[in-house]
């Protein structure tokens, strides 16, 4: 395949977590602007792969996620150590399979076993051991299955790309065994939408890896990766949310009365899962805590039951609290301008879009994996804070002083490179063969 000029960008995603989605999309609003005449497609390798089996896939992970966490928090972490070189499951995980009996929490009684996986400290890379002496180029496990990688290079003939971004895990693994095996030249870039990137897409095949800070730099060049390969460029999100912190910077300034109403968003994540929010916000509804007006907006997203759940949670004057639908990223952008704090699962992208503005972060349930990491990065770096509604409501208090709410911002705007969306694009035309 040539890298001909003007030939195809591929975006390649993957619809299981909605922070992949949405960081290729951004991707490909940069490289069209940066070069308008060059095709750019986004795909989902789900979807193109099986898009009959997909809906379904997409149902068995929602599922987990809300049933049994601990599974794909231990698939992370069980495929990163072996990734490192450790590879004795047993010794990994102690007491890995126990099976407590779960009820379902809608429908009739259902007992499930559940696996029961113990959540790491929070310390990802000294627990895996990364030294340079992990071999890079070493077999691995992983073999994409033949009728699969037939179907992948279907596309790639198809569409004959430039090159080739990726921005979810397994893809990044799939594609580089594919090139490997069928000999491609088409160059591949792997976009990184957590704050560290897991060591499974550490393949020698892929040619460029964009991270978001330096730390993660160091993580993956400790596996054995050529450190000019690495980039630093940030995580790729939508542009209004770079024209918002101009908005809040000037907003903040001007914002001297400490007893205006402070505004509150909520979300959830990609799939609506804030159960943890409603535990923050139910002692609101009890009374008798001393705290500032509250005008708190809920982003349900298309989550219905969600809307229903924090939707009938009443709040006593002078609180308020309103359940929004789907936004556009621009309308999210726009909120997150005018908000004091963002109390929020740590999705990658979420996370990434709150810094860039400069809103301040309150962490609540992390799914076990990289949002766990996510979180750990945050809370080691003093860029969040965590834990139950008193922790909460001492952070309310922290984001009620205007000078705080200043200071901080510039400090959570500084974490994370700017412009990620266009520095990783220029990257992958300069791949591409772009001058």
């Amino acid at each position: 395949m040539d890298a001909a000029s003007g030939s195809p960008i591929l975006i390649v995603t993957g619809g299981f977590g909605d922070g992949h989605r949405r960081a290729a999309e951004a991707l490909a609003l940069a490289v069209r602007d940066l070069d308008a005449g060059r095709p750019v497609h986004v795909v989902d390798l789900y979807a193109a792969l099986s898009p009959k089996l997909y809906p379904l896939m997409l149902q068995v992970y929602r599922l987990t996620l809300s049933r049994a966490p601990e599974l794909l928090g231990g698939t992370y972490r069980l495929t990163a150590r072996l990734r490192a070189g450790r590879n004795k499951p047993a010794e990994v995980f102690p007491g890995f399979f126990r099976f407590p009996p779960i009820s379902l929490r809608r429908g009739p009684l259902i007992l499930l076993p559940r696996l029961r996986v113990p959540r790491p400290e929070f310390s990802f890379p000294e627990r895996l051991r990364l030294g340079r002496s992990a071999p890079l180029g070493r077999p691995a496990p992983f073999r994409p299955p033949r009728v699969l990688a037939g179907h992948v290079l279907h596309l790639l003939e198809a569409m004959r790309p430039a090159a080739v971004a990726i921005t979810a895990p397994v893809p990044a693994l799939f594609l580089a065994r594919v090139k490997r095996r069928a000999g491609l030249a088409v160059p591949l870039a792997y976009v990184a939408t957590d704050l560290l990137p897991h060591p499974a897409v550490a393949e020698p095949e892929i040619d460029r890896f964009l991270v978001a800070h330096g730390r993660a730099r160091a993580h993956l060049a400790a596996l054995g990766l050529p450190e000019e390969r690495i980039r630093v460029t940030g995580i790729p999100i939508h542009p209004a949310f770079s024209a918002a912190a101009e908005v809040r910077r000037r907003r903040l300034q001007g914002d001297a009365d400490a007893g205006k109403p402070l505004r509150i968003v909520v979300a959830g994540g990609g799939f609506g899962m804030a159960e943890g929010a409603k535990r923050l916000l139910e002692p609101l509804a009890d009374g008798g805590r001393t705290l500032p007006p509250l005008r708190i907006a809920v982003l349900a997203g298309r989550n219905v039951g969600l809307r229903k759940t924090l939707g009938d949670l009443r709040l006593p004057p002078p609180h308020r609290l309103a359940v929004l639908p789907y936004l556009s990223p621009p309308q999210v952008a726009a909120l997150y301008a005018a908000a004091d704090g963002l109390v929020t699962k740590p999705g990658g992208l979420t996370v990434a879009e709150a810094l860039t503005v400069g809103v301040p972060l309150f962490l609540f349930d992390p799914l076990p994996g990289p949002e766990e990491e996510n979180a750990r990065f945050l809370l080691d770096e003093g860029l969040a804070a965590s834990g139950g509604a008193d922790a909460f409501f001492r952070w309310v208090g922290t984001v009620a002083d205007p000078t705080t709410r200043m200071a901080l911002s510039l400090r959570l705007r500084s974490a994370l490179p700017p412009n990620a969306a266009e520095a990783a694009a220029r990257e992958i035309l300069h791949l591409a063969g772009a001058r």
